[in-house]
């Protein structure tokens, strides 16, 4: 059997569920289990960073987006769509940035497409700056 581990997408996904679930059948996620506590969210958001990076060259319009909602989460509180949360995250980026987020929120919705290949400088440029952003506001709050 393997030992136990830290998960912090564990903590990501159950604030997620909450936030946002459906019951279809039987009771209510938030009688079963209680909210996640802010300071654990936004210290999950943080040790996930990591494995997102890894991830930037794989999948940079996922990275990206997922990057905007932990900006948006660390900030708030509150885990939004990606779509909604690249909106708001192309405001503090520059115009570059905030262009190249809003393709891949088209793109995320069908409405669009993107070579990320093509983009791949301002992917990186633009994944430093909404960490940058992520880890400021972290340790501000």
């Amino acid at each position: 059997m393997s030992e136990p581990e830290r998960d912090p997408d564990v903590v990501i996904l159950l604030a997620t569920a909450l936030a946002s679930h459906r019951v279809l059948h039987g009771a209510a996620l938030d009688t079963l289990v209680t909210d996640v506590p802010f300071a654990l969210l936004k210290d999950a958001q943080l040790a996930a960073l990591p494995a997102l990076v890894d991830d930037l060259d794989g999948e940079p319009r996922n990275v990206l987006l997922t990057l905007a909602r932990a900006l948006h989460t660390v900030e708030t509180g509150a885990i939004v769509a990606k779509d909604q949360a690249a909106a708001v995250a192309a405001r503090r980026v520059d115009p570059a940035g905030a262009d190249l987020l809003l393709a891949a929120a088209r793109e995320y919705l069908g409405e669009g497409q993107v070579d990320w290949d093509r983009e791949s400088s301002q992917v990186s440029s633009l994944a430093q700056s909404l960490i940058t952003l992520i880890q400021r506001t972290s340790a501000e709050a």
